[in-house]
């Protein structure tokens, strides 16, 4: 799985500018997740032991890019261009048709080892083939590999598209509206009515035998791809809003396929202060330091030996600032680990004794 970033590009702006950043990175951006990987296990290993640091980055690093193919509920946080957004309503994403099953319903017994590590279903997950997930109060079994890293979201139980039947084209058949042919390598949808095109089709098989053209049994009849009672279907396209109506028939072709939704396949449009708002979650002294010591092993991947006084100062507060942290002498504003039975706040051997024992011959930290 891909390190999954806390900050994003603009979190650098505020300490370095953007010609600054170029410079650093020299057309190679995957230096800067690997500076971040270093500041993050710094951060670990000052905070990990009392403070719920794994939490408070977890915040960020859930925070992903903006994907249409994902379906939004209202008041989570997505990335687009480098912001950070909250979602006022739900926001839905697109859903493509498919001719092969991606989940398979277990309905049989199922295992209850099984049942225990059956993890409940995200669409931001890559699931394996064999997969067991709990989508609702249902469990559904991977049959092919997808999800969100290779953007090919299926969700289980969840069909929107329909497919239909369709026949090879013949020129005496009775065609009822919105039947599907297939003729010459495409698909046609019926979009006249079958007197209509009888008619046309007679006057001007009255037509050419006035000119002289022969008999009207010799005139041919018009195919799908020259007769205006039948209309071409054209193939998927995610980025167009489909008719999913009542009585619709919005054709599409799919895998040599003809489908129609049944359901809502579009997905929605973002637009600021109408379903998303600009919003941070993450805790900012998080931020700050973060960003500093990343920056400083940014400059430590590129030049080593070459780190300006600026760059040094900045990292050394933010170690000071780790290191009082772990040791009490601040508070750094983040949530506070447990003792698992009287669920006390987490302190060191020295605090806990002080606070247990008042005399101070039988504090054994004091010398």
């Amino acid at each position: 799985m891909a390190y999954l970033r806390f900050l994003t590009n603009k979190d650098y702006i505020s300490i370095a500018t953007e010609e600054h950043m170029r410079q650093i990175i020299r057309d190679v951006p995957d230096r800067v997740p690997q500076a971040e990987q270093r500041a993050e296990m710094q951060l670990l290993e000052y905070l990990d032991q009392y403070y719920e640091i794994e939490k408070v980055l977890a915040v960020g690093k859930n925070i992903r890019d903006y994907n249409e193919g994902v379906t939004y509920p209202a008041n989570v946080w997505i990335k687009i261009k480098g912001e950070i957004y909250k979602t006022l309503t739900s926001i839905n994403g697109y859903k493509m048709p498919s001719t092969t099953p991606y989940w398979k319903q277990l309905t049989d017994f199922i295992s209850p080892i099984v049942l225990e590590r059956a993890r409940k279903y995200s669409q931001l997950r890559t699931y394996a083939k064999g997969e067991v997930v709990m989508f609702g109060t249902e469990y559904f079994e991977c049959l092919i590999p997808h999800g969100y890293e290779s953007s090919n979201i299926h969700m289980p139980g969840v069909d929107v598209w329909k497919e239909v039947e369709t026949l090879d084209w013949e020129p005496n058949l009775e065609w009822e509206k919105d039947q599907v042919c297939f003729f010459n390598g495409n698909f046609y949808q019926y979009i006249g009515d079958q007197s209509t095109s009888d008619e046309d089709t007679q006057a001007q098989s009255e037509s050419e035998v006035e000119e002289g053209s022969g008999s009207a049994d010799d005139v041919p009849m018009l195919t799908p791809e020259e007769d205006d009672a039948w209309g071409l279907i054209g193939d998927y396209d995610r980025s167009y809003q489909y008719d999913f109506s009542e009585g619709a028939r919005d054709y599409v072709v799919f895998e040599d396929t003809v489908f129609y939704p049944i359901g809502n396949p579009n997905a929605d449009k973002v637009s600021e202060g109408v379903n998303i708002t600009r919003d941070d979650p993450r805790n900012q002294n998080i931020v700050a330091h973060l960003a500093r010591i990343s920056l400083y092993h940014l400059h430590m991947i590129i030049s080593p030996t070459n780190i300006s006084e600026t760059r040094r100062w900045a990292y050394e507060d933010s170690i000071q600032w780790l290191y009082n942290a772990s040791k009490f002498k601040i508070n750094p504003q983040l949530p506070r680990k447990r003792e698992k039975d009287s669920y006390l706040p987490k302190v060191d051997w020295a605090c806990e004794t002080f606070q247990r024992e008042y005399n101070p011959h039988d504090n054994a930290w004091l010398i």
